[in-house]
């Protein structure tokens, strides 16, 4: 990508699934191997460029990253809508509101979506942006959230604190029913494999219990179903009615 910043005078900038890329929003792999785009403003001709998918674009808005010109990131996730399926898009605008790192605002996200208009994907765009939440930490956490509001069970509360009776911080559930004293958390290879990690969530586990909540773990290859059946009961049991 480097070597075609030099040309951006008349690229203008890096765009759409390539841009999403630089901000760091999540794709899956069909979109990670195409070829690179880069747009100009309209009436000039999209680029033509080798191993380069070109778009002239009306009244595009940039950002610099690192000295070179990318699509602004909410006008990148705009660019999305007729590539990804609603609940991608949805993972990728929850990427622009991390909790550790914002890179756009719900007001930019208003605005690129009035400058997309009636073109393809603005329904789509319309119904994501409704279900886009602010905090998650990861793509798991935003898949997760969709699972469970799919199958009619409440929508879980994205990064919740819990305190103790004395103020304490014990835990950032990454799902939670406080309603309920639920939580659903999920854990990547990372928590099993690093001992000191570990043993911090056997320790935040334990805090959870004394509280009256009941965490459920979350790993990659669980059943779904399971997974859905255990909070449902626990929901259930702790006075949730759907």
């Amino acid at each position: 990508m480097r070597l075609l910043t030099p040309l951006l005078g008349e690229i203008d900038m890096f765009s759409h699934a390539t841009a999403a890329m630089f901000w760091g929003l999540p794709l899956p792999r069909r979109l990670q191997t195409g070829p690179l785009h880069v747009s100009t403003t309209w009436p000039r001709r999209a680029p033509r460029i080798r191993g380069v998918m070109g778009h002239a674009l009306r009244k595009p808005l940039s950002a610099p990253w690192d000295g070179t010109n990318v699509q602004a990131p909410a006008d990148a996730w705009c660019e999305l809508a007729t590539s990804l399926t609603l609940d991608e898009l949805v993972m990728a605008g929850d990427a622009l509101f991390y909790r550790q790192r914002k890179i756009a605002t719900r007001e930019q996200l208003v605005a690129a979506i009035r400058r997309w208009g009636r073109k393809p994907g603005a329904s789509t765009l319309r119904a994501a942006f409704e279900l886009i939440r602010e905090n998650a930490e990861s793509p798991k956490e935003t898949e997760w959230r969709l699972i469970i509001v799919h199958a009619g069970l409440p929508e879980p509360v994205v990064n919740h604190p819990v305190y103790d009776e004395n103020g304490k911080l014990v835990a950032i559930i990454d799902l939670a029913f406080p309603e309920q004293k639920t939580g659903a958390d999920y854990d990547g290879r990372h928590h099993a494999e690093d001992p000191d990690q570990f043993a911090r969530d056997g320790e935040r586990y334990n805090a959870l219990l004394r509280l009256g909540w009941h965490d459920i773990r979350i790993t990659a290859g669980m059943s779904r179903r399971a997974v859905l059946d255990d909070l449902r009961t626990r929901l259930w049991q702790q006075g949730w009615r759907p």
